[in-house]
């Protein structure tokens, strides 16, 4: 089955076979994504997401028992790039989510410089409200189990370049640990 979804500016290119349709066992997916604003998604995730500037995803979806596979992932957003797999297995007692990403530049700072002017043409010019605290919810991590493995060649962050970067995180019962975590900066070796 091939199928383009257009949504908005959001254009979503499917090409699918499946052997079980009930059963959904077999699913083997190409998909490609691409639009003016990740927050365009939220209708097709069901979730809100933030709203950064144009970006693409591809990936081959698969699912093989109880685990749905995310591979030859690429997703470009504000000047970022990121490949890899993701793996969500649904057979323990909480879903296991598996993250593997590989990034060659990784720019926190434009992201966020994104976000603030995305914040600032919301903001009504006489609205002179204080900001105000807001609260994380860390409800949904307990729900969840997930490794998380990330190795940037470059992350452009607020005044901290940082090159060559390492992380290897864990969540499980609600508890994050993070492993060796590597990263060059202005040269030296943490």
């Amino acid at each position: 089955v091939n199928a383009e979804v257009v949504m908005n500016e959001t254009r979503v290119h499917l090409k699918t076979t499946l052997d079980e349709p009930l059963t959904l066992e077999g699913l083997n997916m190409d998909v490609s994504l691409r639009g003016a604003s990740t927050a365009d998604l939220a209708p097709l995730l069901g979730t809100s997401l933030p709203d950064l500037s144009p970006f693409q995803i591809n990936g081959h979806i698969k699912r093989v028992g109880d685990t749905w596979q995310l591979d030859d992932f690429t997703f470009t957003v504000a000047g970022s790039d990121l490949s890899g797999q993701i793996a969500v297995d649904t057979g323990g007692k909480r879903p296991l989510i598996r993250i593997d990403l590989v990034a060659d530049k990784l720019d926190i700072q434009e992201l966020l410089d994104h976000l603030d002017r995305r914040a600032a043409e919301a903001t009504a010019p006489s609205d002179k409200t204080a900001a105000t605290a807001t609260t994380l919810n860390v409800q949904p991590l307990r729900a969840v189990d997930a490794v998380i493995k990330l190795r940037a060649k470059h992350i452009i962050a607020p005044h901290l370049p940082l090159e060559h970067v390492t992380v290897h995180a864990e969540l499980q019962n609600g508890q994050l640990l993070v492993k060796p975590l590597t990263l060059e900066l202005q040269g030296g070796k943490i």
